[in-house]
């Protein structure tokens, strides 16, 4: 299972605030400008996750659950679960490095294979 994980509250006032630190430039999560534009979910979004070869969750930091919130990690942030453990496959920083979904698809399956 992959993880994709936005640093950012799926709740009504989470995506309030989120959307209101996006505009003033605090806080802003790679993960989530690559998957949507200002208000709605991206179509390119929905191809690339449709893509993938493996089963897949997005997660938002409040539906976590306690064995990812256990690992203590800066979001956003891109898991991959086996054999009931955890890799970090894209954290933060790399996605620092990440301006586009191709890259992003690019960086994914490298750090799979």
């Amino acid at each position: 299972m992959i993880y994709f994980i936005y640093n950012a509250d799926g709740s009504f006032f989470g995506e309030i605030s989120y959307f209101l630190k996006k505009l003033s430039g605090h806080d802003k999560c790679k993960l989530c400008d690559l998957s949507h534009n200002l208000i709605f979910q991206k179509k390119s979004w929905d191809d690339f996750l449709k893509e993938l070869d493996r089963p897949y969750q997005v997660l938002h930091t409040n539906e976590l659950p306690e064995s990812i919130k256990q690992l203590k990690l800066n979001y956003p942030s891109i898991l991959l679960e086996k054999n009931d453990s955890f890799k970090e496959l894209i954290s933060r920083t790399d996605f620092e490095h990440i301006d586009n979904l191709s890259q992003l698809k690019e960086t994914l399956q490298a750090k799979i294979n």
